[in-house]
């Protein structure tokens, strides 16, 4: 015997009052099972609706940033007799500004064949923003000639997660003014 077969058989038992009051509980509990239902969907489409805005907010914002960095002229050598450090240093200011700048250290570099031995400088910046970091690495990219960055280091800043603690490793090579002289 089915659930069915015996839920209607009890049902045809009871008294007529009985079975109306039964039916208008199984009625008010359908339909309290349907506004639960609908107003879970109703949240769950208000919160992808939030998320599909907030994606649409950072697409606009990134594309106002890849137009405003495709508007900027690219940047020439500021120091043009410079080492890698001071144009690196000329640049970073330009671009993050000094109070950004935690940090610049030289990185040993090795000779290569040709007269040319590789230079190389870690900049830290402290608590720079996605866009002054995108920003930096495109004028770095832009410049004559172009300074490659080998290694970049982003964490976010444990007090803001719009900002970031970067660390930019760039290396390039230079013509060795005295080729005899181990460095």
């Amino acid at each position: 015997m089915s659930v069915l077969v015996a839920g209607r058989s009890w049902l045809a038992g009871r008294a007529p009052r009985e079975r109306a009051l039964v039916l208008a509980v199984a009625g008010a509990a359908a339909l309290g099972l349907a506004l639960l239902v609908a107003g879970a969907v109703r949240d769950d489409l208000a919160a992808r609706r939030g998320r599909v805005e907030a994606a649409m907010r950072e697409l606009a914002r990134i594309r106002a940033l890849a137009a405003e960095i495709a508007a900027t002229p690219a940047a020439g050598d500021p120091v043009a007799a410079g080492s890698l450090l001071t144009r690196l240093e000329t640049t970073a200011d330009a671009v993050v500004g000094r109070q950004r700048i935690a940090g610049m250290a030289p990185v040993a570099g090795g000779r290569t064949a040709g007269g040319l031995r590789e230079e190389g400088v870690t900049l830290r910046l402290a608590g720079a923003s996605l866009d002054e970091t995108v920003r930096l690495l495109h004028t770095l990219g832009e410049a004559s000639p172009p300074l490659g960055v080998s290694r970049l280091d982003l964490q976010k800043h444990p007090d803001d997660g719009r900002r970031f603690d970067v660390v930019l490793e760039i290396r390039t090579l230079v013509r060795d003014t005295q080729p005899g002289v181990p460095r």
